[in-house]
């Protein structure tokens, strides 16, 4: 485990601490800036993925309505009879 610095003060493995070390490097920024950059790409992803499960939720929500409908016109055709 490493320290980002005492700007974040915050405990990560080393491997992350490599891996953040690497894109300061290749980005030309502080370590620091590697981390909040680091966390602000995970909320987007996060966003992203939240916004995935409500289209997904929306798309199961159509199904079900149609899938409702369908069964309440084959009801009736089945009352007609």
């Amino acid at each position: 485990m490493a320290r980002t610095g005492k700007a974040l003060n915050l405990w990560l493995p080393d491997e992350v601490m490599a891996a953040l070390d690497t894109f300061a490097q290749q980005q030309g920024m502080t370590k620091t800036q590697a981390v909040i950059r680091a966390i602000a790409l995970l909320q987007e992803q996060q966003q992203v993925s939240a916004q995935e499960v409500q289209i997904t939720i929306a798309e199961l929500q159509d199904r079900l309505g149609k899938v409702e409908t369908r069964l309440a016109q084959l009801e009736q055709k089945k009352k007609k009879k």
